[in-house]
């Protein structure tokens, strides 16, 4: 019996998943502009999906990620001219606008 044999099918499907993710990732990370990376281009997706501002705090948490890197990911952003951040008139919290 050969490993492969050996090894669980639905682990080597997810093995096979993980390979394909990371071989897009880089393909995707080689074709967009320099500076960025395949989480801006998620974050930039978002934002077009949603169609209008969403707080550094709520798309945070839609991505199940810190704060902190969702507020960076936006600077990045922004400083590539593809969003702009603008105070809420409800709670003067800034807004990220595609």
């Amino acid at each position: 019996m050969t490993p492969d044999e050996r090894t669980p099918l639905y682990f080597r499907l997810f093995n096979e998943i993980g390979i394909i993710n990371q071989l897009t990732t880089t393909l995707l990370n080689n074709r967009l502009p320099a500076g960025l990376l395949a989480p801006h281009f998620t974050v930039l997706n978002h934002l077009v999906r949603v169609k209008d501002g969403r707080t550094p705090l709520e798309m945070a948490k839609a991505f199940q990620i810190p704060k902190t890197t969702m507020t960076h990911q936006i600077r990045v952003l922004e400083r590539h001219g593809f969003v702009v951040q603008a105070p809420n008139p409800m709670t003067d919290a800034p807004n990220a606008f595609g």
